[in-house]
C-alpha cells in the first residue's frame, strides 16, 4: 500500500507532503507519475523555497515541505491539484493507496 500524508497549516493549505509505499503496478506508476511530475515542475518554475528528501531504496520515499513562510499561489494551487488527483485515485483504489491529513 502506499501512504501519502498532506500537512496542512492552521488555515487549511498543504504546506507538506509524505509519500511512502507501493502497490499495484498501474496505480503505483500513477502515483508515481503525479508526484514525480510535480516535484519536477516546481524544482523547474517555482520560486518558493522548499525542502524535498527522497530515499528510492525505502519504498519510494518522498517528503516536499514549502519553507517560505508566504507560499508563492501558483504552488499552492499545485498541491491542491496533486491531493485532489490522488485522493481521485484513492476512492478507486483504496485498497492501494491511502490519503491522511494532518494539521502542522
Amino acid at each position: 500500500m502506499t501512504n501519502v500524508t498532506f500537512f496542512r497549516d492552521a488555515s487549511g493549505s498543504i504546506k507538506a507532503f509524505e509519500v511512502s509505499g507501493h502497490c499495484k503496478s498501474l496505480v503505483c506508476a500513477a502515483i508515481s507519475s503525479l508526484v514525480i511530475n510535480f516535484v519536477n515542475y516546481v524544482e523547474e518554475h517555482i520560486t518558493s523555497m522548499f525542502k524535498l528528501s527522497r530515499n528510492d531504496n525505502k519504498d519510494g520515499y518522498i517528503y516536499f515541505k514549502v519553507t517560505d513562510n508566504n507560499i508563492n499561489d501558483k504552488l499552492s494551487i499545485l498541491l491542491e491539484y496533486l491531493y485532489y488527483s490522488l485522493s481521485s485515485i484513492a476512492k478507486e483504489h483504496s485498497r492501494d493507496i491511502k490519503i491522511c491529513n494532518q494539521e502542522e
